[in-house]
């Protein structure tokens, strides 16, 4: 038998009660079943829904933005903006409050008043003290204690020995 030459449908018989083939015209496409007018509608509820939402949210935007302004405190100013500080104003003019008091620091310092009345302290121009100084001299200036060791200190930071201590030898160095 030679079954491997015969077609599908020559083999296997179609089911009882099947219909008949459908011409390849036939099958273009469905006049009927599309309303034009409906899906026109359907668009334009689209376009007029899109427009509500959107209206919607602009709103509720508008509404979170007004309630978040009332809501928050003033903000803080920018680092950029210069105002003025607050009262009171301690210095408006810099350049003349320095010239001012320079010039009362100079009357202070040319002029003779009394320090201390009980002790006998007088204050002097500074001319003037210089002029008695080189003139008469400083009389018995207290010395001053340094932290450091003095010109006359040896290499060690000792001070050279004096009277018993010049007669005993210093302690060898310890390795």
């Amino acid at each position: 038998m030679a079954d491997h030459d015969a077609t599908p449908e020559e083999i296997i018989p179609p089911p009882a009660g099947a219909a008949e083939p459908v011409p390849p015209q036939a099958t273009d496409h469905e006049e009927s079943d599309v309303s034009i007018t409906g899906l026109g509608e359907f668009l334009i509820a689209m376009a007029v829904g899109l427009v509500v939402v959107g209206g919607l949210v602009y709103w509720q935007y508008r509404r979170f933005e007004w309630i978040a302004r009332a809501n928050d405190p003033t903000p803080i100013p920018r680092a950029d903006e210069r105002r003025p500080p607050p009262e009171p104003h301690l210095q408006v003019d810099e350049v003349a409050d320095m010239a001012t008091l320079r010039a009362k620091q100079e009357a202070i310092l040319q002029s003779i008043a009394w320090v201390n009345r009980n002790e006998k302290l007088v204050r002097i121009p500074i001319d003037r003290a210089l002029a008695i100084v080189a003139e008469k001299g400083i009389r018995r200036w207290p010395a001053v204690a340094t932290d450091g060791p003095s010109a006359k200190d040896d290499a060690k930071g000792q001070p050279p020995a004096t009277g018993a201590d010049a007669d005993q030898k210093p302690p060898p160095p310890s390795d």
